[in-house]
């Protein structure tokens, strides 16, 4: 731990899909918890689906650090604990100007990097979920009809990948005395609290081992197909804001989707969409008729209350 003197700062910067969310989610319901042990997590924005502190991410692509400076002064010569995977996926976006802007920020600050890696063939799964689930984005390559072996071969995701290996680049870019790399697989929630100085854990709220979990491939590729169909923004939330609602899917990416206002014209335009997708495979068949069957009940269902 830091000194009263020098501020100290655990920064988690990714990767992305290995255990971002489940990290942010226990830093904030144990926000109380970190306070009496001295170690603060900031509160963050309530526009984001995550309890991450993004605008480190989104300062850093406009060219300065102004947020952070403020953040710094708010709490100075208090110990920090900050999370933005974004950092980790956007790296290469970061000019140096804004890098350096990042270190003099923490030039007086005692700056440890966490960094959690996650092995490459599920963590691509994961990732490839997020891509078909999540809304249409002009910066990210977000629902697309890409095949997992398509995306699997983007230069950006075999770049992101094989992070874990430019550790040292990362330290250096932001100024870190130190890197601290953990895995999925392990128990990264008992090290990063062995790396937070925490002994005393009786008071912690315990941890989801899956806070973001991603749904079944056949799931996806349903969605993928419906992707290529360029649907408007409305229909395709209807649609899988409906298919949210049938599977009782938790991927964070499906809580921003909301189905029509008009529930008839809702199942209407989900079976219509539903009879468009197209596979032999039992699986995926077997989804769609699942999904179909819970359509046409509701929809009974409804009709009946109406009569």
């Amino acid at each position: 731990m830091g000194t009263s003197q020098i501020q100290t700062i655990y920064l988690h910067i990714g990767l992305p899909k290995a255990a971002s969310s489940s990290l942010q989610i226990w830093c904030a319901n144990n926000r109380k918890f970190l306070e009496t042990k001295k170690i603060y997590y900031p509160e963050t924005c309530r526009v984001s689906l995550k309890p991450k502190h993004q605008f480190l991410v989104t300062d850093l692509l406009e060219g300065h650090c102004n947020t952070l400076n403020n953040l710094l002064k708010a709490y100075a010569c208090k110990n920090l604990l900050l999370s933005a995977e974004g950092l980790v996926n956007r790296f290469r976006e970061f000019s140096p100007a804004s890098l350096s802007a990042f270190r003099s920020a923490c030039h007086s600050c005692d700056l440890h990097i966490i960094y959690i890696d996650r092995d490459f063939e599920s963590w691509v799964q994961s990732l490839y979920s997020q891509m078909i689930i999540n809304p249409s984005n002009l910066r990210m390559c977000f629902a697309k009809n890409f095949t997992l072996e398509q995306f699997r071969s983007e230069e950006h995701v075999q770049w992101l990948g094989s992070c874990s290996k430019r550790l040292n680049e990362f330290e250096t870019a932001f100024g870190a005395r130190s890197t601290h790399l953990l895995n999925v697989n392990s128990n990264w929630l008992g090290e990063l609290c062995r790396i937070l100085g925490l002994v005393d854990c009786r008071d912690l709220v315990s941890c989801k081992a899956r806070e973001n979990s991603s749904p079944v491939p056949e799931i996806i590729e349903i969605i993928r197909q419906v992707n290529a169909m360029n649907l408007s923004e409305e229909v395709r939330s209807n649609f899988l804001g409906l298919v949210r609602e049938y599977r009782h899917c938790n991927h964070l990416g499906f809580g921003v989707y909301k189905k029509f206002s008009n529930k008839k014209l809702a199942f209407h335009s989900f079976m219509e969409i539903l009879s468009r997708v197209r596979s032999v495979e039992p699986l995926i068949v077997s989804a769609i008729s699942d999904l179909r069957n819970q359509c046409e009940s509701e929809y009974q269902k409804l009709s009946a209350a109406r009569n």
